[in-house]
């Protein structure tokens, strides 16, 4: 087993599974990266971000749209029925 093997079986799996990321790309990129040059790298991490924070701001958005999908419109919703149970 070659000393690159070594290092990709025990160091970069153990971080992949850590992290829960998948770290190949960063090492080897796929062929349609490989198009874009050395800059593979910083362009896919600032994709991976920005596609993060729009996933992420659609779920924040939906969970204030939607009551009850989060504890906050859980609460909300108990509330509602507690004035009502009052009048």
């Amino acid at each position: 087993m070659s000393s690159f093997g070594l290092v990709y079986t025990f160091f970069v799996t153990i971080i992949s599974i850590y992290t829960g990321m998948n770290i190949n790309y960063m090492l080897s990129p796929p062929l349609a990266f490989a198009e874009i040059g050395d800059n593979y790298r910083v362009l896919s991490v600032a994709a991976i971000g920005l596609l993060f924070a729009v996933s992420r701001l659609a779920c924040a958005l939906v969970s204030m749209l939607i009551p009850g999908i989060s504890d906050r419109g859980l609460e909300k919703e108990k509330e509602k029925k507690k004035k009502k149970k009052k009048k």
